[in-house]
Order: structure tokens, then sequence, then C-alpha cells
């Protein structure tokens, strides 16, 4: 009995024993607390991760905001016009291309951050929290061969090339991380804003060979590309895009050849670039209204039409443009040959800047993504250059902008809204006037020199 009872007594003990230690945990050890109030301990190395990221988030995103400002204006210190570069796998440099040819240009992003555009130190410094930190730049994607052996500081994404509609029509994928924290790093995309301009919401008139109708891009957001498709434009698109296996485009291998207008595609292959570009290609009623000027008077009232085109996209007074007074100067000289002799001193480099004609071919070298040619709304290289190819919805064989450097300054055609048709079948150019052909342009488009060389551009709603 005395037993039972002693081992009663042990067992309380040992239950009055094991309360006391939970007490002494609950309340009165240092990190004891009461159950309601208990947390999950994060270990120590975790949080410190957790802090570095948010952190390292607010150096990414002003460093990101840094690069897209390198992305959307290019050589900012000027470089390129001091001939400073050193990257001839990227960029040529040639006093006849604007900077503007840098901007949204994945070569001059590669060029930059290889230390190759005049400045050696590309890396990006961000002060925080009264700290410099050094964000770079990683050439992390695969190298291009057509561009160079090296590893690229970008790579080009597309619709065409990715899923999923958080991907953008067009862009390019960097990844950035900060020297300090070498462990970290970022992926982003930077979307191209450059090459394109918006057309306003209004009404417009388009005034072809058979017709002339009004529409209008009410609630349509419309953007068409500024300048044509380039060289450099199409080799990319064979470099990142997803159907590469037609290799009859032929690509220059001069660098310095990559800013001019790509000529030699097919109309199907025209088009798959500009699908590659989340485009279509250029239809002729957008042409034209991006191209012909429209009345300053009008321009609040959207829907205001101009009944009185303009026939030059830099003026709407024919008296102010030198293919017009050249014309009334030829037309008053016929006769004398010394003054006929002396009318080609009369063109001027700020002539042919604005429409580079055959009297310019052996005078001035051509200027390219220059804005001294653009329309009213930024469209530019109108008239003269190439001829350009376009799809009319409308009219289907008036699809070709004939005005060109192969032209030459007295000729007709170097007027807005005038187009003549290319077949795709034949390989040849015609022209006609509401189903008649006009035979006293034979002879001037017999002097173009074969195979056609026709240019493009694109555009999208």
């Amino acid at each position: 009995m005395l037993k039972v009872k002693l081992k009663v007594k042990i067992i309380i003990l040992i239950l009055v024993l094991t309360l006391i230690s939970i007490i002494v945990y609950l309340f009165i050890m240092p990190n004891g607390r009461m159950f309601r109030e208990t947390k999950y301990e994060i270990p120590l190395s975790k949080r410190e991760q957790l802090e570095n990221k948010r952190f390292l988030q607010e150096i990414f995103v002003e460093a990101i905001k840094v690069i897209k400002n390198r992305w959307e204006n290019g050589d900012l210190e000027g470089n390129y016009t001091k001939n400073l570069f050193n990257c001839p796998e990227e960029i040529v440099y040639k006093s006849n291309i604007d900077d503007f040819y840098l901007r949204c240009n994945p070569n001059y992003i590669q060029c930059f951050f290889s230390s190759g555009a005049g400045v050696s130190d590309p890396s990006i410094k961000i002060r925080f929290a009264d700290k410099e930190y050094s964000v770079v730049v990683n050439p992390i994607f695969k190298e291009v061969p057509a561009y160079s052996t090296k590893k690229r500081f970008y790579k080009v994404i597309s619709r065409s090339n990715s899923e999923g509609d958080e991907i953008p029509t067009y862009g390019i994928m960097m990844n950035i991380s900060v020297k300090e924290f070498p462990n970290y790093s970022l992926n982003f995309i930077l979307e191209n804003s450059c090459d394109e301009v918006y057309l306003p919401q209004r009404l417009y008139i388009y005034r072809g060979v058979t017709k002339t109708l009004v529409w209008d891009n009410f609630e349509r957001n419309i953007f068409v590309d500024r300048f044509l498709v380039s060289n450099r434009d199409v080799l990319e698109w064979i470099a990142y895009g997803s159907d590469q296996k037609d290799q009859s485009v032929v690509i220059p291998t001069d660098r310095a050849l990559w800013p001019f207008p790509a000529t030699n595609l097919s109309i199907m292959q025209m088009k798959k670039y500009c699908a590659f570009r989340g485009k279509k290609l250029m239809e002729a009623h957008i042409y034209d209204a991006s191209s012909v000027l429209v009345l300053p008077s009008n321009q609040e009232d959207p829907f205001a039409v101009d009944e009185i085109p303009s026939i030059y996209p830099w003026t709407k007074d024919v008296n102010n443009s030198f293919i017009y007074n050249y014309k009334q100067m030829y037309m008053k000289n016929r006769g004398n040959s010394k003054m006929l002799a002396a009318l080609d001193l009369m063109l001027k480099e700020e002539d042919c800047d604005i429409a580079y004609v055959r009297d310019c071919v052996d005078r001035f070298p051509r200027k390219l993504y220059s804005g001294s040619s653009s329309s009213w709304m930024g469209m530019s290289e109108l008239l003269g250059g190439e001829m350009e190819y376009m799809r009319n919805v409308w009219e289907s064989n008036n699809n070709l902008k004939l005005s060109s450097r192969f032209l030459d300054v007295l000729s007709p055609w170097h007027e807005l809204c005038k187009r003549a048709n290319y077949s795709q079948e034949t390989k040849e150019i015609s022209v006609e006037t509401a189903g008649t052909p006009i035979y006293d342009d034979i002879n001037e488009i017999a002097a173009i020199e074969k195979p056609y060389k026709i240019a493009f551009r694109c555009m999208r709603y």
C-alpha cells in the first residue's frame, strides 16, 4: 500500500515539475512567448536574402531607367559624330548616317556595353542609402555569327519567336547584376519605341487613280514606321526570326551598308519581316495620310477634310519646293544650252537631303536617318531615295512609289500620291491611269536599272 502511494506521489511530482518547466519557458525565459504570440522564426540567412532582394529591386529599377534612356536616345555623349566608336563588327561610322540610327538599335547596345562606344566604363553607378553601387550588364546571351563570335548583351524577342501576351511585339531582353551582390541578377525587356510614329485620329482623303475616298481612323491607333526597313533590320530578322529557312535574302557583308534600306526582298519576305516585328506591310492610304500635309488650320478639327492636297511632304506652297522651281527654270531656258548646263549647279545639298533624286547621286552623299525630309507627323524618306512598295487595298495595281534616285529632278513622279504598279510575277513596272497605260512613261521606267531595287516599311494597328 505504501509503495502504491509513493508511486502516485512521484507521478504527481513529475507532472508538477513539467508544468513548472513549461511556465518558465513561456513567461520567464528571454525568448519565451505565450502561445498566442509565437511566430515562426525565419533563419537569419534566409531573412538576409529577402532583405537583399528588396534592396536590390530598388537599385535595379533605377538602373533600368538609365539603360532605357540609353536605348531610346542612343549616343548620349555624341561620340558617334566624333568618330570615336571602336566596334566595327556592330557599328561603322559614316558622316552621312544620322545618329538617330543608334536609337533602339541593339547593335549600338552591344557596342556600348562592350566599351566600344567611346565610354571606357559602361557600368551604371547608382547611389542608394548613402552608398554607390555598380550595376553591370551581363553578356549571357548566345552569339550571333552574322555579327561576331562574342556573347551578346541582349536577345531580340518578338511575338514570332516567343510565346505569351506579356511578350512585346518586338524588344530586347537584357540581364543585369550588382557588382557588390554577385549572386543576384535580373532579366528585363525593353520595347522599341523609337522607329514608329502615331497617325492622329481624324478624317483623311485617299486620292487614287480611279477613285477618291474619305476614310477615318477614329477609335483605331495606327503606328507607321518612321524610316524604311534597313539591311541591319533584315539581318536581325534572319538571325532571330522563327522562320529562318529562306536563305535567298542576301545582306551586304560591308557593315557600312547596314543602315541603308533593304531593297532585295520579295513581297512575301517583306510581309514576313513585318510580321516578325508584330506589324504588317505599309498600306497606300495610310502612307498618304502620313505624308500628305494637313492644313494647319484644320489639324485641331478631326472632322475637317483637306480638299487641297499637298504634292510635297515638307510644304503646302509649291513655290517653296526646289523641285517646282527647278522645273520652272528648265521651262524658261529650254532653248539656252548654257543656262541648262548651269542649271545643275542650282541643286544644293539641303535640297538633296529632302529628296535624293538622280541629279544628287554624283554630287552629294545620301543622308540616312535624317529628319530633314519628315512629313507633318514624322514619317521620313518620302520622295527620292528608293522606290517603295506598299499594299493598296483599293487600287491593287497602284502599289509602288516610283519617285526615287533613279529619276531626275524634272520627273513628274516626284510628287505625293503618285504610284506605279509593280508585278511580283513578271518583275516589271507599269503605269496606268484609269486602266489605260501611259506610254509616255515607258522611256523613263526603262532607264531604271534592273533587277529593280525596291524598299518597304511596316505599320501596325
